[in-house]
């Protein structure tokens, strides 16, 4: 009989992805309300979020080549 040691594992990364994706709610909220109060101009408050998921989109092609 095969004896699954991965099992604590599991449980583990499972609450790793769920802190993970709670931080990056916050972070999208979060940023959103100090771009507005930093920003000369309301409507550059989410600029620089946008911007990272654009360099993101634009490095995944190369980086998978």
């Amino acid at each position: 009989m095969l004896r699954d040691s991965n099992t604590p594992n599991v449980g583990l990364l499972a609450a790793c992805q769920a802190l993970a994706n709670c931080c990056n709610v916050l972070m999208v909220a979060i940023a959103a309300l100090v771009g507005q109060n930093l920003a000369p101009d309301p409507s550059l408050a989410t600029l620089p979020f946008a911007l990272q998921f654009v360099g993101i989109m634009a490095t995944t092609v190369p980086a998978s080549l």
